[in-house]
């Protein structure tokens, strides 16, 4: 049996099977802690002993965004590997260097931690005995309807909802892509 998992920003995953993990977004929610520490840290006086404690409360908050994240990665890519009776899963092969050059994007996409929870969920997959399988990025998952397999010209970010003209199927835009992804 095959599980297909698209990776997301607002949904972390989507499985072929419909379930939803929501992000971390360990970052999201410390970020006016962080800019405030980095602010206190910039306007102490260089080699002072309060600078040095501002930079230790600073690499402090950094650790617990690592941690957070890292701690999301592991339960979700352990529950996938362990819970489940799939034998394989098949995910996107995504560029994800090349997404972080996306300047209105590249926070988002860096909290998520995907590269970080794919190399997680090879390594657990190896220990047990299950395969990953990476369809090639430009395969057109989101834009090719799961049912008919009738594919869309254009397929803006804002549509949440995929409606497909031919067969009539309304569904949810990631949960088409994973069921796409695990076909492929």
């Amino acid at each position: 049996q095959t599980i297909g998992l698209d990776l997301g920003i607002n949904a972390f995953l989507v499985t072929s099977q419909g379930e939803r993990k929501t992000a971390p977004r360990s970052l999201f929610s410390k970020i006016k802690r962080l800019r405030t520490l980095q602010r206190r840290l910039s306007k102490k006086v260089l080699k002072s002993a309060n600078r040095a404690k501002a930079r230790k409360r600073l690499a402090r908050l950094h650790q617990q965004i690592k941690n957070r994240r890292l701690e999301a990665a592991h339960q979700t890519s352990a529950e996938l590997v362990y819970k489940n009776h799939a034998t394989s899963f098949a995910l996107e092969d995504l560029n994800i260097k090349g997404m972080l050059k996306n300047h209105k994007l590249s926070r988002a996409i860096s909290d998520c931690g995907w590269s970080e929870f794919m190399r997680q969920l090879q390594y657990k997959s190896a220990w047990v005995g299950k395969n990953i399988i990476k369809i090639d990025r430009w395969a057109p998952s989101s834009k090719q309807c799961s049912r008919c397999d009738h594919r869309k010209t254009t397929l803006l970010l804002s549509e949440r909802l995929y409606n497909c003209e031919y067969c009539g199927l309304s569904i949810d835009r990631d949960l088409n892509a994973a069921i796409n992804i695990k076909k492929f």
